[in-house]
């Protein structure tokens, strides 16, 4: 834990690597599909950002329910419940195209995120037998990764980051902000670190800045604390109008100007033409 040696080996292998997968990012550590780096890295800075996760999630009812895997964020409740709807594709996208649901079926046309779910960091896969410390520090990690896996994709579709690699790191840093792991906020800032090398640019660092400060902003008005289901019907304006989410203006200019390798899959295309006139009268 700490090791520099170690920091430093990993950082360097996600700095020099064509990072296209990093939607695996929210894989956890024991997922069969995983970026090995970025995993090793949560773990190298695991400490003391538990203690900041468990102060946080233990101040509240709802932080407690992730933390603790009760209420929403129920094992059973969320593979009985919580799965079944975000995996109807179907459902998803007969919802408007305004909704988060419409959305974020648009954006479930690539992947199945049943089997992506199979992937994560499974309460079984703990460690036993290891002391009682680590075993329930194993447990509450499943839990947070459970959450934290489902709401992945709803960040993704909020804060209008695509799931090009700059975009996944965007969200690492907005993650950060509601979950206070340094290793999401440190992963998504070496990421922004390679595209000031590719496009020998600070601009990407200051992209990144505003995804952070994008985060708090819906952290401070409670974003994390619900179910990912919560809100699928609901207009997708109004959801970032409840949870201050604005528009990531320094992310769309990057994108205008370097629109290679970026990917347009966050909005419904219904809904697309009316976002980015609303956008433009910003960015612009």
């Amino acid at each position: 834990m700490w090791n520099p040696f170690k920091i430093y080996k990993l950082s360097k292998s996600v700095f020099k690597t064509d990072v296209d997968e990093l939607r695996e990012l929210s894989a956890d550590q024991n997922g069969d599909q995983r970026l090995n780096e970025v995993q090793a890295l949560y773990r190298e800075m695991m400490f003391p950002s538990n203690l900041k996760i468990w102060r946080r999630m233990t101040s509240s009812n709802e932080g407690r329910q992730i933390i603790w895997g009760t209420g929403f964020n129920d094992r059973k409740y969320v593979e009985n419940e919580v799965i079944p709807k975000l995996a109807d594709k179907e459902w998803l996208q007969s919802l408007p195209s305004n909704t988060l649901g419409g959305h974020l079926g648009n954006l479930f046309k690539s992947w199945d995120i049943q089997e992506l779910y199979s992937g994560r960091f499974l309460e079984e896969e703990k460690r036993e037998g290891v002391g009682q410390y680590t075993d329930s520090s194993d447990q509450m990690r499943a839990n947070m990764s459970r959450h934290a896996f489902l709401t992945h994709d709803i960040i993704h579709t909020l804060f209008r980051y695509d799931t090009s690699p700059f975009g996944e790191a965007c969200v690492q840093g907005v993650t950060y902000k509601q979950i206070p792991h340094i290793g999401t906020w440190y992963v998504g800032f070496v990421v922004a670190l390679r595209f000031c090398y590719r496009y020998k640019s600070l601009q990407p660092l200051k992209v990144y800045r505003e995804a952070v400060k994008l985060g708090q902003r819906a952290f401070k008005k409670g974003l994390i604390y619900y179910s990912p289901i919560e809100f699928l019907e609901m207009d997708i304006g109004e959801i970032r109008k409840k949870f201050d989410i604005g528009i990531p203006v320094e992310y769309i200019k990057w994108q205008k100007e370097h629109p290679e390798g970026f990917r347009n899959d966050v909005l419904h295309p219904e809904y697309r033409d009316v976002e980015w006139e609303k956008v433009s009268e910003i960015s612009i």
